[in-house]
Protein backbone atom coordinates (compact mmCIF):
# COMPACT_ATOMS: atom_id res chain seq x y z
CA UNK A 1 0.00 0.00 0.00
CA UNK A 2 2.84 2.40 0.77
CA UNK A 3 4.21 1.94 -2.75
CA UNK A 4 0.79 2.62 -4.29
CA UNK A 5 0.05 5.60 -2.04
CA UNK A 6 2.26 8.03 -3.94
CA UNK A 7 1.57 11.74 -4.01
CA UNK A 8 0.47 12.96 -7.43
CA UNK A 9 2.99 15.30 -9.06
CA UNK A 10 2.05 18.95 -9.42
CA UNK A 11 3.16 21.82 -11.60
CA UNK A 12 3.64 25.37 -10.37
CA UNK A 13 3.02 27.96 -13.11
CA UNK A 14 4.74 31.26 -12.35
CA UNK A 15 3.31 33.66 -14.91
CA UNK A 16 3.90 37.28 -15.86
CA UNK A 17 1.37 38.91 -18.19
CA UNK A 18 2.38 42.24 -19.66
CA UNK A 19 2.06 44.63 -22.57
CA UNK A 20 5.05 45.67 -24.66
CA UNK A 21 4.95 48.76 -26.87
CA UNK A 22 6.51 48.04 -30.27
CA UNK A 23 8.73 50.48 -32.11
CA UNK A 24 9.12 50.96 -35.84
CA UNK A 25 11.90 48.39 -36.11
CA UNK A 26 10.01 45.55 -34.43
CA UNK A 27 7.34 43.40 -35.99
CA UNK A 28 7.02 41.23 -32.86
CA UNK A 29 7.34 41.95 -29.18
CA UNK A 30 9.56 38.90 -28.87
CA UNK A 31 12.00 40.54 -31.29
CA UNK A 32 13.43 42.00 -28.10
CA UNK A 33 14.90 38.61 -27.25
CA UNK A 34 16.70 38.40 -30.59
CA UNK A 35 19.12 41.02 -29.27
CA UNK A 36 20.34 38.47 -26.77
CA UNK A 37 20.56 35.61 -29.29
CA UNK A 38 18.08 33.45 -27.40
CA UNK A 39 17.57 29.89 -28.61
CA UNK A 40 14.30 29.01 -30.22
CA UNK A 41 12.12 26.16 -28.97
CA UNK A 42 9.43 26.20 -31.64
CA UNK A 43 6.95 28.22 -33.64
CA UNK A 44 3.23 27.73 -34.19
CA UNK A 45 0.62 29.63 -36.15
CA UNK A 46 -2.52 30.97 -34.49
CA UNK A 47 -4.29 27.78 -35.54
CA UNK A 48 -1.90 25.75 -33.44
CA UNK A 49 -0.45 23.87 -36.45
CA UNK A 50 3.35 23.65 -36.17
CA UNK A 51 5.55 25.22 -38.83
CA UNK A 52 8.40 23.13 -40.31
CA UNK A 53 11.69 24.35 -38.91
CA UNK A 54 15.17 22.82 -38.95
CA UNK A 55 15.19 19.60 -36.96
CA UNK A 56 11.49 18.77 -37.38
CA UNK A 57 10.34 15.68 -39.29
CA UNK A 58 7.92 16.43 -42.13
CA UNK A 59 5.98 14.33 -44.60
CA UNK A 60 5.90 14.66 -48.40
CA UNK A 61 3.46 17.59 -48.15
CA UNK A 62 5.80 19.51 -45.87
CA UNK A 63 3.61 19.09 -42.79
CA UNK A 64 5.40 18.21 -39.54
CA UNK A 65 4.68 14.71 -38.30
CA UNK A 66 2.81 14.56 -34.99
CA UNK A 67 5.15 14.80 -32.04
CA UNK A 68 7.98 16.41 -34.00
CA UNK A 69 6.82 20.03 -34.01
CA UNK A 70 9.44 20.96 -31.41
CA UNK A 71 12.99 20.81 -32.66
CA UNK A 72 15.60 18.53 -31.15
CA UNK A 73 18.14 20.36 -28.93
CA UNK A 74 20.88 19.30 -31.35
CA UNK A 75 19.24 21.39 -34.10
CA UNK A 76 18.59 24.59 -32.16
CA UNK A 77 18.85 27.78 -34.20
CA UNK A 78 18.83 31.32 -32.92
CA UNK A 79 15.67 33.38 -32.93
CA UNK A 80 16.78 35.99 -35.45
CA UNK A 81 17.27 33.32 -38.13
CA UNK A 82 13.82 31.81 -37.71
CA UNK A 83 11.81 35.00 -37.34
CA UNK A 84 12.47 36.03 -40.95
CA UNK A 85 10.07 33.35 -42.20
CA UNK A 86 7.25 34.05 -39.75
CA UNK A 87 4.33 36.31 -40.65
CA UNK A 88 3.09 39.09 -38.37
CA UNK A 89 0.48 37.97 -35.86
CA UNK A 90 1.76 34.45 -35.29
CA UNK A 91 2.45 32.97 -31.91
CA UNK A 92 6.11 32.50 -31.10
CA UNK A 93 7.58 30.91 -28.02
CA UNK A 94 11.23 30.96 -27.13
CA UNK A 95 13.41 29.49 -24.42
CA UNK A 96 14.51 32.43 -22.30
CA UNK A 97 16.51 30.71 -19.59
CA UNK A 98 15.79 30.00 -15.95
CA UNK A 99 15.58 33.55 -14.63
CA UNK A 100 12.02 34.83 -14.89
CA UNK A 101 12.54 37.81 -12.57
CA UNK A 102 15.67 38.89 -14.46
CA UNK A 103 13.83 38.84 -17.78
CA UNK A 104 10.93 40.90 -16.38
CA UNK A 105 13.31 43.48 -14.91
CA UNK A 106 15.13 43.74 -18.24
CA UNK A 107 11.85 44.34 -20.07
CA UNK A 108 10.70 46.93 -17.52
CA UNK A 109 14.05 48.66 -17.87
CA UNK A 110 13.21 49.53 -21.48
CA UNK A 111 10.32 51.73 -20.32
CA UNK A 112 8.06 50.03 -22.86
CA UNK A 113 6.87 47.02 -20.86
CA UNK A 114 3.97 47.20 -18.40
CA UNK A 115 3.14 44.28 -16.11
CA UNK A 116 -0.62 43.59 -16.03
CA UNK A 117 -0.75 40.51 -13.79
CA UNK A 118 1.75 38.27 -12.05
CA UNK A 119 -0.08 35.16 -10.78
CA UNK A 120 1.39 31.91 -9.46
CA UNK A 121 -0.88 28.85 -9.53
CA UNK A 122 -0.48 25.17 -8.71
CA UNK A 123 -2.22 22.45 -10.70
CA UNK A 124 -2.08 18.68 -10.74
CA UNK A 125 -0.59 16.74 -13.61
CA UNK A 126 -2.84 16.83 -16.70
CA UNK A 127 -5.37 19.14 -14.96
CA UNK A 128 -6.42 22.52 -16.34
CA UNK A 129 -5.32 25.74 -14.65
CA UNK A 130 -7.18 28.96 -15.50
CA UNK A 131 -5.83 32.47 -15.01
CA UNK A 132 -8.33 35.24 -15.83
CA UNK A 133 -8.47 38.99 -15.28
CA UNK A 134 -11.09 41.39 -16.57
CA UNK A 135 -14.54 42.82 -15.97
CA UNK A 136 -18.20 42.23 -16.82
CA UNK A 137 -20.20 44.73 -18.85
CA UNK A 138 -24.02 45.02 -18.99
CA UNK A 139 -25.57 44.05 -22.32
CA UNK A 140 -29.33 44.36 -23.01
CA UNK A 141 -30.61 41.05 -24.38
CA UNK A 142 -34.33 41.85 -24.72
CA UNK A 143 -36.55 44.92 -24.50
CA UNK A 144 -40.28 45.08 -23.73
CA UNK A 145 -42.10 48.20 -24.97
CA UNK A 146 -45.60 49.25 -23.87
CA UNK A 147 -47.81 52.34 -24.14
CA UNK A 148 -48.40 54.34 -20.98
CA UNK A 149 -52.13 54.18 -20.08
CA UNK A 150 -54.39 55.67 -17.44
CA UNK A 151 -57.65 53.88 -16.60
CA UNK A 152 -57.18 51.65 -19.66
CA UNK A 153 -56.94 54.76 -21.84
CA UNK A 154 -53.87 55.62 -23.87
CA UNK A 155 -52.49 58.98 -22.79
CA UNK A 156 -50.30 60.57 -25.42
CA UNK A 157 -47.60 58.73 -27.25
CA UNK A 158 -45.38 57.92 -24.28
CA UNK A 159 -43.86 54.47 -24.51
CA UNK A 160 -42.44 52.61 -21.55
CA UNK A 161 -39.51 50.26 -22.05
CA UNK A 162 -38.17 47.51 -19.85
CA UNK A 163 -34.85 45.90 -20.73
CA UNK A 164 -33.42 42.62 -19.53
CA UNK A 165 -29.72 42.96 -18.84
CA UNK A 166 -27.15 40.21 -19.07
CA UNK A 167 -23.54 40.68 -18.01
CA UNK A 168 -20.90 39.59 -20.50
CA UNK A 169 -17.33 38.92 -19.48
CA UNK A 170 -14.57 40.94 -21.12
CA UNK A 171 -11.33 39.46 -19.88
CA UNK A 172 -7.86 38.20 -20.53
CA UNK A 173 -7.94 34.44 -19.96
CA UNK A 174 -5.12 31.94 -19.96
CA UNK A 175 -5.83 28.20 -19.81
CA UNK A 176 -2.94 25.79 -19.32
CA UNK A 177 -2.97 21.98 -19.16
CA UNK A 178 0.46 20.64 -18.12
CA UNK A 179 1.57 17.08 -18.81
CA UNK A 180 4.71 15.90 -17.04
CA UNK A 181 6.98 13.83 -19.28
CA UNK A 182 10.13 11.93 -18.41
CA UNK A 183 13.04 13.71 -16.75
CA UNK A 184 10.80 16.54 -15.49
CA UNK A 185 10.03 17.90 -18.94
CA UNK A 186 6.62 19.54 -19.15
CA UNK A 187 4.32 19.59 -22.18
CA UNK A 188 1.98 22.59 -21.97
CA UNK A 189 -1.30 22.92 -23.88
CA UNK A 190 -1.91 26.68 -23.77
CA UNK A 191 -5.02 28.67 -24.74
CA UNK A 192 -4.47 32.42 -24.75
CA UNK A 193 -7.71 34.45 -25.08
CA UNK A 194 -8.18 38.22 -25.10
CA UNK A 195 -11.53 40.08 -25.18
CA UNK A 196 -12.02 43.79 -25.82
CA UNK A 197 -14.90 46.20 -26.45
CA UNK A 198 -14.87 47.32 -30.10
CA UNK A 199 -17.45 50.08 -30.33
CA UNK A 200 -21.23 49.69 -30.18
CA UNK A 201 -24.08 48.73 -32.51
CA UNK A 202 -27.47 50.45 -32.33
CA UNK A 203 -30.26 47.86 -32.08
CA UNK A 204 -33.87 49.04 -31.50
CA UNK A 205 -32.59 52.23 -29.93
CA UNK A 206 -30.16 50.40 -27.64
CA UNK A 207 -26.40 50.70 -27.93
CA UNK A 208 -25.12 47.12 -27.83
CA UNK A 209 -21.37 46.81 -27.16
CA UNK A 210 -19.36 44.78 -29.64
CA UNK A 211 -17.03 42.28 -27.97
CA UNK A 212 -14.00 41.37 -30.07
CA UNK A 213 -12.30 38.09 -29.15
CA UNK A 214 -8.84 36.98 -30.21
CA UNK A 215 -7.25 33.75 -29.13
CA UNK A 216 -4.21 31.58 -29.72
CA UNK A 217 -3.84 27.89 -28.93
CA UNK A 218 -0.51 26.11 -28.99
CA UNK A 219 1.47 23.30 -27.42
CA UNK A 220 5.07 23.49 -26.27
CA UNK A 221 7.45 21.27 -24.33
CA UNK A 222 10.04 22.74 -22.00
CA UNK A 223 12.25 21.57 -19.11
CA UNK A 224 11.08 22.21 -15.58
CA UNK A 225 12.27 25.61 -14.37
CA UNK A 226 12.74 27.13 -17.83
CA UNK A 227 10.98 30.32 -18.92
CA UNK A 228 8.70 30.35 -21.96
CA UNK A 229 7.83 33.59 -23.76
CA UNK A 230 4.59 33.74 -25.75
CA UNK A 231 3.50 36.57 -28.02
CA UNK A 232 1.44 37.25 -31.11
CA UNK A 233 -1.70 39.14 -30.01
CA UNK A 234 -0.95 42.61 -31.40
CA UNK A 235 -3.13 45.69 -30.91
CA UNK A 236 -2.93 48.52 -33.44
CA UNK A 237 -4.36 51.95 -32.58
CA UNK A 238 -4.02 55.57 -33.68
CA UNK A 239 -3.65 58.63 -31.49
CA UNK A 240 -3.81 62.32 -32.46
CA UNK A 241 -1.69 64.89 -30.63
CA UNK A 242 -2.28 68.60 -31.21
CA UNK A 243 0.26 71.26 -30.24
CA UNK A 244 0.22 75.00 -30.88
CA UNK A 245 0.81 78.53 -29.61
CA UNK A 246 -1.63 79.35 -26.80
CA UNK A 247 -4.44 81.77 -27.66
CA UNK A 248 -3.24 82.20 -31.24
CA UNK A 249 -4.13 78.62 -32.17
CA UNK A 250 -7.78 79.29 -31.25
CA UNK A 251 -8.29 82.34 -33.45
CA UNK A 252 -11.07 81.64 -35.99
CA UNK A 253 -9.96 81.01 -39.57
CA UNK A 254 -6.24 81.66 -38.96
CA UNK A 255 -5.77 79.50 -35.83
CA UNK A 256 -4.74 76.52 -37.96
CA UNK A 257 -1.60 78.43 -38.93
CA UNK A 258 -0.41 78.37 -35.31
CA UNK A 259 -1.04 74.73 -34.45
CA UNK A 260 -0.08 71.33 -35.76
CA UNK A 261 -1.68 67.90 -35.43
CA UNK A 262 0.37 64.72 -35.49
CA UNK A 263 -1.23 61.29 -35.83
CA UNK A 264 0.77 58.57 -34.10
CA UNK A 265 0.34 54.88 -34.70
CA UNK A 266 0.55 52.85 -31.50
CA UNK A 267 1.34 49.14 -31.67
CA UNK A 268 1.48 46.94 -28.61
CA UNK A 269 1.75 43.21 -28.09
CA UNK A 270 0.56 41.01 -25.27
CA UNK A 271 3.57 39.16 -23.86
CA UNK A 272 3.22 36.18 -21.53
CA UNK A 273 6.20 34.76 -19.67
CA UNK A 274 5.61 31.40 -18.00
CA UNK A 275 7.91 29.29 -15.85
CA UNK A 276 6.62 25.75 -15.15
CA UNK A 277 8.20 23.94 -12.21
CA UNK A 278 7.51 20.29 -11.43
CA UNK A 279 7.06 19.25 -7.79
CA UNK A 280 7.31 15.50 -7.28
CA UNK A 281 7.94 15.33 -3.52
CA UNK A 282 7.27 17.31 -0.36
CA UNK A 283 10.85 18.54 -0.55
CA UNK A 284 10.18 20.05 -4.00
CA UNK A 285 7.07 21.81 -2.69
CA UNK A 286 9.00 23.04 0.34
CA UNK A 287 11.78 24.54 -1.79
CA UNK A 288 9.33 26.19 -4.18
CA UNK A 289 7.20 27.68 -1.41
CA UNK A 290 10.37 28.88 0.30
CA UNK A 291 11.49 30.61 -2.89
CA UNK A 292 8.10 32.28 -3.40
CA UNK A 293 8.05 33.45 0.22
CA UNK A 294 11.57 34.86 -0.03
CA UNK A 295 10.68 36.78 -3.21
CA UNK A 296 7.39 38.19 -1.95
CA UNK A 297 8.48 38.71 1.68
CA UNK A 298 5.11 37.67 2.97
CA UNK A 299 3.10 34.54 3.40
CA UNK A 300 2.59 31.89 6.07
CA UNK A 301 5.58 30.23 7.63
CA UNK A 302 6.20 26.78 6.18
CA UNK A 303 5.38 24.05 8.68
CA UNK A 304 8.49 21.94 9.27
CA UNK A 305 6.32 19.01 10.33
CA UNK A 306 4.82 18.94 6.82
CA UNK A 307 8.18 17.82 5.45
CA UNK A 308 10.50 16.18 8.03
CA UNK A 309 13.25 15.76 5.40
CA UNK A 310 13.22 19.44 4.45
CA UNK A 311 16.15 21.58 5.61
CA UNK A 312 15.41 24.03 8.44
CA UNK A 313 14.90 27.68 7.66
CA UNK A 314 17.84 30.03 7.94
CA UNK A 315 16.13 31.80 10.85
CA UNK A 316 16.00 28.48 12.71
CA UNK A 317 19.67 27.68 12.15
CA UNK A 318 21.16 30.98 13.33
CA UNK A 319 20.99 32.19 16.92
CA UNK A 320 20.37 35.86 17.57
CA UNK A 321 23.49 37.76 18.70
CA UNK A 322 23.56 39.09 22.28
CA UNK A 323 22.15 42.60 22.68
CA UNK A 324 24.46 45.60 22.87
CA UNK A 325 24.58 46.83 26.49
CA UNK A 326 26.09 50.01 27.95
CA UNK A 327 29.68 49.68 29.18
CA UNK A 328 30.00 48.14 32.61
CA UNK A 329 26.58 46.50 32.68
CA UNK A 330 25.89 42.80 32.41
CA UNK A 331 22.77 41.13 31.03
CA UNK A 332 20.15 40.17 33.60
CA UNK A 333 20.04 36.43 34.10
CA UNK A 334 16.68 34.85 34.67
CA UNK A 335 16.34 32.63 37.72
Amino acid sequence: LDEMDVKAPQVALSTVIGELTLNNNEEFGVDYFAKYDRKIVGISRNTGAPIPIPGATVNAMGTPIAGSGVVDPAHLINFSQAIQNVMTGTNVYVAAGNYLATIVHALEGTGRFRVINRPVVFTSNNKKAIIASGTEIPVPVSTLSSLVTANNTVTGTNVGQQSNIEFKRVALQLEVVPLINSEREVSLDILQKLDSVAGTTLVSGNAIPNIATRYVRTNVSAPSGSTIVLGGLITDSKQKNTTGIPILDRIPYVGALFRSTVENRMRSELIILMCPEVTMTNLDVHKLRQKIEDHTHFGPEIDQGYCPDCPPRASEEKQLPPPDLPFGREPIKSK
